[in-house]
């Protein structure tokens, strides 16, 4: 028994009032620690996500980084990954994590039992499955990014890296599209605008940090913006209706310069505050604000638009995507299908089940039975069909 208590745990020690969690970074000289009190009784899943959260904090505040460390290559790594700084901020904050678990080890020693390990870590502390997704693909692009070849072997090569279930594209009605946009005119004007322009076009987020430094003037008035194509698509010319056209209007006014010399650049948009403001602002919760983008295409879908032109304008890569998730059943299709079946049994409209046999009777057969009975007998054998 210390004086922290009897240790229940890895780290975590029970004393007659309370629990306490001690987490601890570097080694000799640089080894630094907190530690953090808990009530009993505590679940053991929350005690392990605040000492994660510690342990990254811990090495923002004074990243130990030695020469050839894992935690120096991730430096030089991020270096590198400012060519695209859409993304920038999440490597970052993935890449962080791993620094928390592989600190001063050296690139060329990391195992995938220690990949297994900081996973195993991390599904005890509660991390969610996406997440954990995230930062091992993003420590997959670290290895080959830093071998400079794309099919270098990597720890992670026979990882079963946790999937999280998929998830559908989850319609979301216009007056909560509507409505979000209200409230979000009372912040960062910013975000306001670029909600704006994915809520009407379905753009993806990352699309619209690309069109930041393009955009022009001429391109709103002409009433026709290009911009890359996400995810290995093509570019993709949008014919500006007034709604999309109010949308890049906002965008041109509230797009912020990067100081820098040289081009003109523009701050992008973080995906996770992006995320968050919608959300504050009365997005469904349980539901992504990326379907803002999944509700323009399943409104195409309802209002008859080929798959083509709706895969043109999300920019998907696959056209099997698009009649996956927006035009595989249509809710109009079945409303339809409702409709032509509607009176068959006479039950709805206040009737009783107990209607007579001359209501709603079966279709007539045809009148000239024989005649229909030849055409049958003169048709190929291998034509008849049985009703």
């Amino acid at each position: 028994m210390g004086k922290l208590g009897k240790r229940v745990a890895e780290g975590i020690f029970r004393s007659a009032t309370q629990l306490t969690a001690v987490v601890q970074v570097g080694t000799g000289p640089h080894k630094r620690g907190r530690r953090v009190r808990f009530e009993l009784g505590t679940p053991y899943h929350e005690i392990e996500r605040e000492r994660e959260r510690i342990r990254v904090e811990l090495h923002e505040e004074q990243p130990i980084v030695r020469p050839g460390s894992f935690a120096a290559d991730v430096a030089r790594y991020l270096e590198r990954a400012k060519k695209r700084p859409a993304s920038w901020k999440s490597k970052r904050s993935e890449m962080r994590a791993w620094i928390a678990q592989f600190q001063d080890k050296r690139r060329g020693t990391i195992r995938p039992e220690d990949i297994d390990r900081a996973i195993a870590t991390w599904r005890a502390a509660g991390v969610s499955l996406k997440t954990i997704q995230n930062r091992c693909r993003t420590l997959h692009h670290f290895f080959v990014t830093l071998a400079n070849n794309k099919k270098a072997r990597t720890p992670l090569d026979h990882i079963d890296v946790p999937v999280p279930p998929k998830r559908k594209p989850t319609f979301v009605d216009v007056a909560t599209i509507q409505r979000v946009e209200q409230q979000l005119r009372t912040g960062d004007p910013l975000f306001h605008a670029v909600y704006m322009v994915i809520a009407s076009t379905g753009l993806r987020l990352s699309q619209v940090n690309r069109l930041l430094p393009t955009l022009t003037r001429d391109d709103v008035d002409a009433g026709v913006v290009t911009l890359e194509g996400g995810k290995g698509g093509e570019a993709i010319p949008i014919v500006l209706n007034s709604d999309q056209r109010a949308a890049f209007e906002a965008l041109l006014r509230t797009r912020r310069p990067f100081p820098t010399v040289g081009p003109i650049r523009y701050t992008t948009i973080d995906a996770t505050a992006f995320a968050r403001a919608v959300r504050a602002a009365g997005w469904p919760a349980g539901v992504r604000p990326y379907n803002a983008r999944h509700a323009v295409g399943i409104e195409l879908a309802e209002r008859g638009a080929e798959d083509a032109d709706i895969q043109a304008q999300l920019g998907h890569s696959d056209l099997s995507l698009v009649r996956k998730h927006y035009t595989g059943i249509r809710l109009s299709k079945m409303r339809r299908i409702s409709e032509l079946l509607e009176g068959r049994l006479g039950w709805g409209h206040g009737s009783s089940s107990g209607s007579s046999s001359d209501d709603h009777k079966s279709p007539k057969a045809p009148e000239n039975d024989k005649t229909a009975d030849a055409t049958l007998d003169a048709a190929p054998r291998s034509d008849r069909r049985i009703s």
